[in-house]
């Protein structure tokens, strides 16, 4: 792994609103192995293998964090608003600092901030979910920061979703309670009757969209940033999945049509390739584009250029393209003779040229949030875009790491490498995986690795399980440990695993409360988990088929 270096020192001049500049004023950073850094408005924050916080930008931005710095160890993740930071600690406490009114001051609720599974932020307040269901939220009230009037209702909440001032929680009975800025979205009361049986909430920054059970999709929040979809709402049936750039919304339907709406600059007016949308197979985004792979190969791409709306300079490449892996701001896409076509923001994949030499025979891409890595036929490795998402590999590709691959997993923000001896090279964030080296003595005969959202396990030739990543989120196995012998497969939904064993029982770790399940806590089936044959997995439940042919579910009733 390639760190930052172990001092910086960053010198500023401060200008006024008559063009003076005063005396320069510099600061020096300890820097040193630095796993990931998040940046609000005005100031940045970076975690440390070691789980210690060092910040730097503008103090009451949260840049200067000495006051709270004997709080900020054993830190697992960083969210931010645009003016404060909110950290989530291993034992499930947070703290938080910056801006009060945008989340910086959480003293009011502190006693509150206790067994944190998520934090959702908006762009002036945090919002966390606990293990028992329940929500504590703060910050400035018009972006979600108060959800008393609602709070009774913020019970056995499964997920949070947020646009930039409101948030949208869905319940274990489909339901929805949104808070925060109206036109934001926080107020879903226009839309309330028609909100049950919610499968998933996508967001812009400025609108939801939720879609039922029934494939019907209820829009809320800016009408004209995807809050309004009554122009096509009689299209919206049968619909499959919804994608979403910041400013709109894409719906993939049952007929391989599409149906888009929101900012036309960001995708939300297909119009201009609304004859092209046929027979669409499936549907990529970045933060602000859209590319739909249709059945004959060949790609259809709208929204802002920059981030991948435009792909015109590549447009004579992209036939026979079997998929599309997306960054946030960058496509890849693989043609069948196995090379590469990118194209996007550079910085985050959409510049692939220092690689192209190398992306041949390419089998499979995996992307974590700015960086791709690709792996060849020969089982060797190709990474680019932002190097401290992974797109700098150079720490595992030396000394022989990543050659004779034979497959990579991918979560959020890590990978993970299956060599043919059987051992695993992982990286990209530490928390969530790309540092492996607390188990290296462990992953060794490896077959198959899977993954959460922040977490993997590997299964060993000899039918235990490796597991490593986030704790919260499946990687810390200790308490199912001597269960996981003679494993055969394993399974995972967006937090939790199951794992299949040689007998056909069933072993399930993960995110679990008594309230909210996302498929950890199979203990209400356990006694029907016999002769399992497979188990399929959605975003929070599990299904498991049996030797007799009848299925076990579990997890998320919805």
């Amino acid at each position: 792994m390639k760190y930052l270096a172990k001092e910086i020192t960053i010198t500023a001049k401060a200008v006024n609103s008559d063009g003076y500049i005063g005396e320069p004023t510099s600061k020096t950073y300890a820097l040193n192995a630095v796993k990931t850094i998040i940046g609000n408005d005005r100031a940045f924050a970076a975690i440390k293998a070691d789980g210690a916080v060092v910040t730097w930008g503008r103090n009451d931005f949260g840049g200067d964090s000495r006051l709270i710095s004997g709080e900020l160890i054993q830190v697992q993740s960083i969210a931010a608003t645009e003016g404060a930071f909110a950290a989530v600690k291993a034992d499930g406490s947070v703290v938080s600092w910056g801006l009060a009114i945008y989340g910086g001051d959480s003293s009011s609720v502190d006693a509150n901030l206790t067994a944190v599974q998520s934090v959702a932020a908006s762009g002036g307040a945090f919002a966390v979910i606990k293990a028992d269901g329940s929500v504590v939220s703060w910050g400035d009230a018009e972006y979600g920061g108060d959800n008393l009037a609602v709070s009774e209702q913020l019970s056995n909440v499964q997920s949070i979703t947020a646009t930039k001032r409101a948030f949208a929680a869905i319940k274990a009975d489909g339901s929805v309670v949104s808070w925060g800025e109206a036109n934001y979205g926080g107020d879903s009361s226009a839309v309330g009757n028609q909100l049950i049986n919610v499968q998933s909430i996508v967001a812009t920054e400025y609108a939801f969209a939720a879609t039922r059970a029934d494939g019907t999709v209820v829009t809320w929040g800016n009408t004209t940033l995807g809050g309004d979809s009554s122009e096509v709402s009689a299209s919206l049936t049968y619909v499959q999945s919804i994608t979403a750039t910041d400013l709109s919304f894409a719906a993939l339907k049952a007929d391989g049509s599409v149906v888009t709406w929101g900012n036309p600059t960001y995708g939300g007016n297909s119009s201009s390739v609304s004859e092209e949308l046929i027979q669409v197979q499936s549907i990529a985004a970045t933060s602000q584009a859209f590319a739909a792979v249709k059945a004959d190969g060949s790609v259809v791409t709208w929204g802002f250029p920059i981030y991948g709306g435009d792909s015109s300079s590549v447009s004579s490449e992209l036939s026979q393209v079997k998929s599309i892996t997306a960054s946030l701001s960058a496509f890849a896409a693989i043609r069948i003779d196995g090379s590469v076509v990118s194209w996007g923001l550079s910085a985050s994949g959409g510049d692939s040229s220092n690689a192209s030499a190398d992306l041949t025979q390419v089998q499979s891409i995996s992307s974590t949030d700015f960086a791709f890595a690709a792996i060849r036929a020969d089982g060797t490795v190709v990474t680019w875009g932002d190097k401290y998402y992974g797109g700098y590999s150079r720490g595992v590709s030396t000394g022989q790491e990543l050659v004779n691959v034979q497959s990579v997993t991918a979560n959020n923000f890590s990978f993970a490498a299956i060599k043919e001896d059987g051992t695993v090279a992982s990286w990209g964030r530490f928390t969530t995986g790309g540092d492996s080296r607390s188990v290296a003595d462990e992953l060794k005969n490896i077959r198959t690795v899977a993954a959460t959202d922040f977490a993997f396990a590997a299964i060993k030739e000899d039918g235990s399980v490796v597991t490593w990543g986030n704790s919260l989120d499946g990687a810390d196995s200790s308490a199912v440990s001597l269960d996981l012998v003679n494993v055969i497969s394993i399974s995972a939904t967006s937090r939790a695993f199951a794992a299949i064993k040689e007998d056909g029982s069933v072993v399930t770790w993960g995110a679990v409360s008594d309230e909210v399940n996302y498929g950890a806590d199979s203990s209400g089936v356990r006694v029907d988990l016999t002769n399992v044959q497979t188990i399929a997995a959605s975003n929070q439940a599990f299904a498991a088929l049996k030797a007799d042919g009848t299925v076990v579910t579990w997890g998320d009733i919805n």
